[in-house]
C-alpha cells in the first residue's frame, strides 16, 4: 500500500458529525499521513475536538475565506510534504472550502465523498445543489458514494460525474464502533422489558419528530411513531424528542461521539427487536434520497446486531443484502407491525446480521478505498 499525504477538507459544522471524525481517524489508522482543515471562523478547542471523536486534535486547523500561509506551512509540516490527496467530506457545504484549499495545493488530486444525495428538502433546493456540484466538478477527480444507486442518480443530474472515477460502499465505521461482544452493559443501559410487545429503536433526528418547518419535514415522523405505539409497539427515540405523553414512546439514554465510536451505542441498540430507519417521504426529492441511501442511519444500524426495519422505498439495500438479508422492508404500518410480531423472522435476520455486519467495517472495506486512491494517483494532469 502506498502511504499518502491526505488533507481532509470539512465544511461548516460537519466536523461534529461522528461519521466525519470516523473517516479522519480511519484514514490515519490505515497508515496514511492525515491532517484536517475545517471551514469555520474560530478554531474549535482541544476539548471540543476530542468530544467530537477526533483522536489527533493537533492535526485539525480552522480557516475561513482564505487559507493563511501559516496554516499551509503547518499542514505541510504535519503531512511531511504537500498533500497528495484532498479528501472532501459530506456534500455541498464543503465545495467552497475545497475550492479555496485546491487553489493552495493545485497539484493534489481530489476525492469527494457524497454522504447523502439528494440532501435537500425540495426540488428547487435540489436543483441549486446540482448546479453547485456541476460548477465544482472540474475540481474533483473521484467520488465516493454509499450505493451504486446513489452514484447513478447523482450522475444523471450532474453530467460530468459520469466521467470520474468512483467507489460505492456502505458508509463504514471503524471496528471499534461495532457491538462490544461479550462486554457487559452497565445497569443503566440495560433494556428493561415490561411486556411481550416488540421493542424497537429509532435513531433519526428525534428533535424534528413533530416539526412544521419544511426543511425538517423529512424527519417529522412523529405521527407514524404515534400510530405505531398505539398498536402496542415500544419505540425508543433520542432524548431531545418531545414524547407528547404517548404511551410506549420512550427516550433512550444520551450517548457521546466517543460512545458511538467505541461501540457502546451499538451494544445498546443490539438489545432491541428491530432498528427502524426511515424518513417522512413527503415529496419526490426525499423519495429519491431514500431510494439511493440512508447513509448515516444505516451505518449506525450496521454496527449493532439488531435487525433493520427499513421502508420499502429504500431500494439501495438490495445491493448489500444478497443471500443473507439483515433486515426487512415494510410498505405501511400494518406491514411493519406484522413483521415485528414475527419472532422467527426476526431471529433469522439477527443471525444474518451477526454473520455479515462486520464485513462493512472500515477495516473490511479499506482495500477498496486504497485501490481508489491508487487509481486517483495514477491520473495524469
Amino acid at each position: 500500500m502506498q502511504i499518502l499525504k491526505i488533507l481532509f477538507v470539512v465544511g461548516s459544522k460537519a466536523l461534529q458529525n461522528p461519521m466525519c471524525s470516523n473517516w479522519i481517524n480511519g484514514l490515519s489508522k490505515a497508515g496514511h499521513q492525515v491532517a484536517t482543515v475545517y471551514w469555520q471562523s474560530t478554531q474549535p478547542s482541544f476539548q471540543e475536538l476530542t468530544d467530537w471523536g477526533i483522536t489527533e486534535p493537533t492535526t485539525v486547523f480552522n480557516f475561513y475565506q482564505e487559507l493563511p500561509e501559516s496554516t499551509r506551512n503547518n499542514l505541510v509540516k504535519i503531512l511531511g510534504g504537500r498533500p497528495d490527496i484532498l479528501f472532501g467530506w459530506e456534500g455541498v457545504p464543503t465545495l467552497k472550502p475545497l475550492q479555496v484549499v485546491k487553489s493552495s495545493f493545485p497539484e493534489a488530486k481530489t476525492v469527494f465523498l457524497i454522504d447523502t444525495y439528494p440532501n435537500a428538502p425540495h426540488f428547487l433546493s435540489e436543483l441549486l445543489h446540482n448546479l453547485r456540484y456541476g460548477f465544482a466538478s472540474h475540481l474533483i477527480d473521484a467520488y465516493v458514494f454509499y450505493s451504486k444507486a446513489m452514484r447513478q442518480l447523482f450522475s444523471q443530474q450532474v453530467f460530468f460525474a459520469k466521467k470520474k472515477l468512483y467507489l460505492a460502499l456502505i458508509e463504514p465505521f471503524l471496528e471499534s464502533a461495532f457491538d462490544l461482544g461479550g462486554t457487559e452493559l452497565p445497569q443503566e443501559l440495560k433494556l428493561e422489558r415490561i411486556d411481550n410487545q416488540p421493542y424497537i429503536v429509532f435513531t433519526g433526528n428525534a428533535g424534528s419528530l413533530w416539526s412544521n418547518n419544511y426543511k425538517d419535514a423529512r424527519d417529522a415522523v412523529g405521527s407514524f411513531l404515534s400510530r405505531l405505539a398505539e398498536r402496542g409497539v415500544h419505540i425508543f427515540v433520542n432524548g431531545n424528542a418531545d414524547l407528547k405523553n404517548i404511551t410506549k414512546l420512550h427516550h433512550y439514554p444520551a450517548f457521546s461521539n466517543t460512545d458511538l465510536l467505541a461501540g457502546r451505542f451499538a451494544k445498546y441498540i443490539s438489545q432491541f427487536d428491530a432498528h427502524l430507519i426511515f424518513y417522512n417521504e413527503l415529496n419526490n426529492t426525499i423519495k429519491r434520497r431514500v431510494a439511493s441511501g440512508l447513509s448515516t442511519r444505516l451505518a449506525f444500524a450496521l454496527t449493532s446486531t439488531c435487525p433493520i426495519a427499513i421502508s420499502q422505498t429504500s431500494q439501495f439495500v438490495h445491493e448489500y443484502w444478497g443471500e443473507k438479508p439483515f433486515g426487512f422492508m415494510f410498505k405501511d404500518l400494518d406491514d411493519l407491525v406484522e413483521s415485528l410480531h414475527d419472532s422467527q423472522k426476526l431471529s433469522l435476520l439477527r443471525s444474518n446480521m451477526e454473520q455479515v455486519h462486520r464485513s462493512f467495517s472500515f477495516e473490511a472495506q479499506s482495500d477498496r478505498i486504497h485501490q481508489l486512491f491508487k487509481e486517483v494517483m495514477a491520473i495524469h494532469p
